[in-house]
């Protein structure tokens, strides 16, 4: 902790001193919540932020410095997270913190620090509906190879496995402990575009124990049709725990759909999930939504249905974040809401449904809450 801090405080000494060449941005976005169920229980007042990821308060400050050149860098984000009502902690934390230098006209570009690449991310919801694609992410050291345009390799080693989008991102390092390579995460990735076209990625991680966590071996792909105006269409695959994958081996497939028409959106987030788990089923996640632009004002509506899923009442999120493959149980979510964009900041009223077990054998249950989400970006 000792080294966290001088680290910190030298970061910000020498931000301090060239912060006119600094480019700044970042957001804070908390929100309110009003819960209630047709369990007999009492309606509760919570604190409600969706990027705040349902803990109450978020504050994210992302910096950013390059030489005249382009070919160095220092990338760094600072984020400040409320305290979770269930689980009790609160926390200050450095999700990325790195350096990067260029050579041979782009060719490689080294990077060290708490690195946080998303050069192989496709951008899909398996970034929202998993624990996200982690492969270009962790404190140790990432070596990009771009030996042609639109051809990206990348092979990174990693001491501990945090995530740069806040989902785990608390620096936990034993520093005091011996570090065993067979901890180290290790990362293979391939990504290529062509322009106009697609964007195809493919990345490998290994088993490891980065930081004393733990993370399985996993391959995660995603397929990006950029050949379509107004169109969003991607398709991700992952297979999980390839280090024991008879006994809990995951194959999980997720479509992202939207297009664009003037005011109007509309689309289709799919996924569906195959477990090697003992006692464990397949089941399908489906979210059609609608929205239209009234100017800064849109109302939008999406559903959410899970087969082979229960969902999780601790969570509260937008998404249905349940337990998969359990064909015995399954959730219907209903999600009417209007947005409000006023420059920098929106305001977000909805109300979310969620019906527990209504076409599947089971003690049936609904969930109601009622929310205000604020989000101030800068």
């Amino acid at each position: 902790m000792k080294r966290i801090l001088t680290f910190l405080l030298v970061l910000t000494a020498g931000t301090a001193l060239s912060a006119q060449e600094f480019k700044w941005s970042g957001y804070f976005n908390s929100g309110l919540g009003i819960v209630a169920s047709d369990t007999g229980g009492t309606p509760y007042l919570r604190a409600y932020g969706l990027d705040a990821g349902q803990n109450g308060l978020r504050l994210r400050l992302n910096g950013e410095w390059a030489n005249a050149g382009g070919d160095a860098g220092f990338k760094v984000r600072l984020q400040a997270q409320a305290v979770h009502p269930n689980n009790g902690y609160g926390y200050f934390s450095l999700p990325y913190a790195y350096g990067w230098v260029k050579a041979l006209n782009g060719i490689f570009t080294f990077s060290g620090g708490i690195v946080d690449d998303a050069t192989w991310d496709t951008g899909g919801i398996v970034l929202t509906w998993t624990t996200g694609a982690d492969q270009g992410e962790g404190l140790g050291a990432l070596v990009k190879i771009s030996p042609l345009a639109g051809l990206d390799i990348g092979f990174g080693a990693y001491a501990n496995s945090i995530q740069g989008g806040g989902a785990n991102n608390v620096l936990a390092l034993p520093f005091n402990t011996p570090l065993d390579l067979d901890d180290v995460k290790y990362t293979f990735n391939l990504g290529f575009t062509l322009p106009e076209v697609l964007r195809l990625n493919a990345t490998f991680r290994t088993a490891n124990a980065a930081g004393g966590t733990g993370t399985s071996s996993r391959v995660l792909t995603g397929l990006k049709v950029l050949a379509v105006p107004n169109l969003t269409a991607i398709l991700e695959a992952e297979i999980n725990n390839l280090d024991d994958f008879g006994n809990a081996g995951l194959i999980g497939i997720y479509e992202t759909l939207g297009y664009k028409t003037g005011s109007l959106n509309f689309g289709l987030n799919a996924a569906e999930y195959i477990s090697q788990a003992a006692g464990a089923d397949f089941s399908v996640e489906l979210d059609p939504w609608v929205s239209y632009a009234f100017g800064g004002i849109v109302p939008q509506v999406d559903i959410v249905y899970f087969f082979g899923g229960a969902w999780n009442p601790d969570a509260y999120g937008r998404y249905i974040y349940a337990n998969r493959n359990d064909a015995a149980q399954d959730v219907l979510s209903i999600r009417p809401s209007v947005k409000f964009n006023i420059g920098s900041v929106f305001v977000e009223l909805g109300d979310v449904l969620y019906f527990n077990n209504i076409f599947t054998d089971g003690a049936d249950t609904l969930y109601n809450v009622f929310y205000v989400d604020f989000k101030w970006s800068f």
